[in-house]
């Protein structure tokens, strides 16, 4: 399982990283896509090529939009994330199964 966030391709690893436009990102290669920054887990920037899992970015907007104001709930924008309330304050996460 790995949260992520978006860093732009030659920017440094930071908090405050722009989020590129779907028309930005349709016109680069595919190995410029694979040297496109992500903070992981392991906490430091490195290529999405090298991320040691699948990666699915929940941006800024996508939080706003969904009016999560919890982590469980920012979570669950995620398709390969399930997120579960187990009692009034505690949550079980797992990497939800693909369907076949």
């Amino acid at each position: 399982m790995v949260f992520a966030t978006w860093m732009a391709s030659a920017a440094p690893a930071q908090a405050t990283a722009t989020t590129p436009s779907l028309e930005d990102l349709s016109s680069l290669s595919i190995e410029q896509l694979g040297d496109i920054q992500v903070t992981s887990v392991t906490k430091v920037a490195e290529p999405v090529r090298k991320a040691p899992a699948s990666i699915f970015v929940i941006t800024h907007d996508d939080i706003i939009r969904s009016g999560a104001l919890s982590v469980p709930e920012m979570l669950r924008l995620a398709p390969n994330l399930q997120v579960e309330q187990t009692s009034a304050s505690k949550y079980t996460i797992h990497r939800a199964r693909p369907e076949r």
